[in-house]
């Protein structure tokens, strides 16, 4: 973890982390892929106090086969509210908590090689493990003092977790009173009670991609 003390402000350290623990090794490996991740639109907003986390993700991906249903992996301590389709048409998704997976009814079938979006409204609070995606780990936490969210902690729609490399623009909203710090190229909006950096990473490797509010 890694903090930067603020003048006149109290020091909170919350750590956005998006980058590849080598101790989970992913379960991906032994199964077949199916689809393909290229590129992520990010916008969320942390609130410390209450623990929580609510964001939009736009996921643009490419069909590895012929595909009908598309699986991602999901932090169970987060609730899907709504997931949209390119054209903005809802679409039927189906939560399972034993794999902390999300699957997403296709309208039609997506042929092999075609590229298209899909948008994931969501929320939740991350305070504990015990929802956690890794049995016993807490990989995602918010809270006054230290939060973090690591890429492990599958806090926005994961595909072939440490496999999958992908682009990403991040836009992330904390209390005006802390610092966020991050890789990639950054610029920064701010009213008086919120403040919002945004990195764009446009190399195609998930591990370089991270992030940290102090």
């Amino acid at each position: 973890m890694i903090s930067y003390p603020r003048r006149n402000c109290r020091v909170l350290k919350i750590c956005l982390v998006c980058l590849l623990l080598v101790s989970t090794i992913p379960t991906w490996a032994a199964e077949k892929i199916r689809l393909r991740v290229d590129d992520y639109q990010i916008d969320a907003e942390l609130l410390p106090h209450v623990h929580k986390i609510a964001a939009r993700a736009k996921v643009k991906f490419t069909a590895l086969e012929d595909l009908n249903v598309a699986t991602f992996e999901l932090h169970n301590g987060l609730r899907v509210s709504k997931v949209l389709d390119a054209a903005g048409k809802p679409l039927t998704a189906e939560r399972s908590t034993q794999d902390s997976t999300i699957r997403v009814q296709l309208p039609t079938t997506m042929p092999k090689d075609y590229s298209t979006t899909l948008t994931f409204d969501y929320a939740g609070v991350l305070e504990s493990a015990d929802d956690s995606p890794v049995q016993g780990l807490k990989l995602a936490s918010i809270g006054d003092e230290t939060s973090y969210l690591l890429y492990a902690g599958r806090w926005f729609p994961v595909n072939a977790y440490g496999i999958n490399r992908f682009t990403a623009t991040m836009n992330i909203t904390v209390p005006s009173h802390m610092l966020v710090v991050g890789s990639g190229k950054e610029s920064l909006t701010s009213s008086s009670s919120r403040l919002t950096r945004k990195w764009e990473r446009l190399t195609q490797k998930p591990r370089s991609k991270n992030l940290f509010t102090t």
